[in-house]
């Protein structure tokens, strides 16, 4: 299967003399002849490939980066919510979690992005909740059920919020801790599995081919 990294490997010649030579993994051309859903997939790694091996290949965005406000302000968070003009039309979100298990978790972090068709980008906030290492709760509890208050009528306005796997894991957390979900979503993950219903679903999956 792809990796979602590609990896450095060392070749010895003959005269043990060591090489450094780039690797991207991607499926066996006979298995891609018998199974031809899996043609786009070798396709972009191949075009990946190209990036990777001429140093083009640049995983980190770091005007995405400078775009993000980190530990942001009960204001900045209203602010970025309902006042930018003009609106956003596209938001997502994803939280992070002390566990895997939804019924049975603390919120870490909150992220929220949203689409600025005006200069045509991403921009997002990162909303931490508890501390990383110690999980000691950020906000007083005021301030987090105003932040939650935020959140959740943000949720119920009308806007069409996107995510991955928020109709399970993230719904639950949304119910359990903001008191309601997205009034309308759209799951990124629902459609990956209708493209490629072949294919094991997963981070790797999403970031490095989709």
């Amino acid at each position: 299967a792809t990796e979602a990294s590609s990896v450095e490997a060392t070749w010895r010649n003959g005269s043990k003399t060591a090489h450094q030579i780039k690797v991207v993994p991607t499926y066996n051309f006979s298995l891609v002849m018998r199974e031809r859903h899996l043609r786009w997939v070798v396709e972009q790694d191949l075009k990946k490939a190209l990036r990777y091996f001429s140093n083009s290949l640049d995983w980190i965005d770091t005007d995405a980066a400078n775009r993000t406000v980190y530990q942001p302000s009960l204001g900045q968070i209203e602010h970025y919510l309902f006042k930018q003009r003009p609106s956003p039309d596209r938001w997502v979100y994803d939280w992070e979690t002390t566990k895997n298990d939804s019924l049975a978790v603390d919120p870490k972090c909150l992220g929220i992005g949203w689409y600025n068709a005006k200069h045509r980008r991403w921009e997002g906030m990162v909303i931490p909740i508890r501390d990383a290492e110690t999980l000691e709760l950020l906000w007083s509890m005021t301030e987090l059920h105003r932040l939650y208050e935020l959140v959740r009528r943000a949720y119920q306005d009308g806007r069409l919020w996107y995510g991955q796997n928020i109709g399970g894991f993230d719904f639950t957390v949304d119910d359990i801790h903001v008191g309601g979900h997205p009034k309308k979503s759209l799951d990124l993950l629902n459609i990956h599995k209708a493209q490629f219903p072949q294919q094991k679903h997963n981070l790797a999956l999403i970031t490095s081919l989709l």
